[in-house]
């Protein structure tokens, strides 16, 4: 896996703040991108909401692991890389 750029690593460290956080919070490029590298999951739809949004996203173990391997992100998550 090539390295992960700031927005990506801010996510994945925001990812890191709850055990899981909703799909329509963190949708997007960058988090496609932590879903392909299995440093996050998806959860199953809700049972009672159809909407995908309401879908928790969590990190994995590799996830958490790369989180622990990588220095802390700081700073925009728009800034440049």
């Amino acid at each position: 896996m090539s390295r992960l750029t700031r927005s990506q690593s801010f996510l994945l460290e925001w990812l890191s703040k709850e055990e899981s956080s909703a799909l329509g919070e963190c949708r997007g490029a960058d988090l496609q991108v932590l879903l392909d590298a299995g440093f996050a999951e998806l959860g199953p739809y809700p049972f009672h909401i159809g909407d995908e949004n309401y879908r928790r996203v969590s990190l994995t173990p590799a996830g958490r692991a790369a989180l622990a391997a990588s220095p802390a992100v700081t700073g925009s998550p728009q800034a440049k890389d």
